[in-house]
């Protein structure tokens, strides 16, 4: 997977040099990630599966101490109650 993120970050212009450690946080389902303005924001399930998270930071090595905010939780019944995952940012 590495291998293929640095071919990305090549074909896209970027130094395929760069080393970093893996960005994406552990125990969090289908992380999403876009830049805006230098910044990254990912925005991912968090462990236990009840909350989104969306986190941002200027350096993806820092993403597990990124400033991060809760933006949405399970409701207590209904449709929107269990099952959330793959959160999208547009």
């Amino acid at each position: 997977m590495a291998h293929a993120a640095l071919a990305l970050c090549a074909s896209a212009g970027y130094a395929a040099d760069r080393i970093f450690d893996n960005p994406v946080l552990r125990q969090h389902a289908d992380p999403q990630v876009m830049i805006h303005d230098g910044q990254y924001y990912v925005m991912a399930t968090a462990p236990g599966w009840d909350q989104l998270e969306l986190r941002r930071t200027r350096d993806l090595d820092a993403l597990a101490s990124a400033e991060m905010k809760v933006v949405w939780r399970e409701h207590e019944s209904g449709p929107m109650s269990m099952h959330i995952w793959a959160p999208e940012i547009h």
